[in-house]
């Protein structure tokens, strides 16, 4: 790690030596449930999601980050960046709020099997503001829809214990004000789409999600 004073910026640098990313990878590493293909798809690896809250929490404060490499095996360089604080920015608006949507902030109900992906989403999501349950099978998802009424629900059509289809019918079918409901999956099928707008969901996102195009369907809610 290294960090240098670059005029009115700061550069903070992470260097490893590890397996290193594909060129070709490299525009989408920051995007939500990105993962490489390769030796980075590991049985073991992640859900794709860390590099997506960096990316938000540096945005947020005003700066950028960026990831180099020259290819498998031969590491990785991250660089964020970040303005300096002076006198003159102290008493300014905080630049945290800076991306954060205009719109309602929200009761979300995040429901999917992967537990990660389900609790670094809702994460993602209250930095911005709104209130989340999470779910990571639809029996814990209707016993939570039963006390959290929620607004919005963003559910991963393929469950352990049901299909999300199933899911979305019972939370439909509820005595409470019914959810407006976001399926997402990786399956993007026009039958499967039709699918899922027939158990009534409003809208559809294909995996991996931009975690921009979440939030500006929820600032448009």
């Amino acid at each position: 790690m290294s960090v240098t004073r670059v005029g009115s910026e700061v550069e903070i640098a992470f260097t490893d030596h590890g397996i290193g990313i594909d060129p070709a990878m490299l525009p989408r590493v920051f995007d939500l449930f990105a993962q490489a293909g390769g030796g980075i798809g590991r049985q073991d690896a992640g859900p794709g999601i860390g590099l997506t809250v960096v990316q938000r929490l540096v945005h947020d404060h005003g700066g950028s980050v960026k990831a180099y490499s020259e290819g498998f095996g031969k590491g990785t360089r991250v660089v964020v960046t970040l303005p300096t604080v002076n006198e003159e920015l102290v008493d300014t608006p905080s630049l945290v709020s800076a991306g954060k949507r205009v719109g309602e902030e929200h009761k979300v109900l995040v429901v999917d099997d992967n537990r990660d992906s389900a609790d670094a989403l809702a994460a993602l999501l209250e930095m911005h503001g709104h209130r989340c349950m999470v779910a990571y099978d639809g029996a814990s998802a209707l016993k939570i829809a039963g006390t959290f009424e929620a607004s919005v629900g963003f559910l991963d059509l393929g469950l352990p214990d049901m299909s999300g289809f199933d899911l979305a019918k019972h939370l439909l079918g509820g005595e409470s004000t019914s959810p407006t409901l976001v399926a997402m999956s990786g399956y993007s099928t026009e039958a499967f789409r039709a699918e899922a707008s027939e158990a009534g969901f409003s809208h559809f996102f294909t995996k991996p999600v931009p975690i921009e195009a979440l939030l500006d369907y929820l600032a448009g809610i």
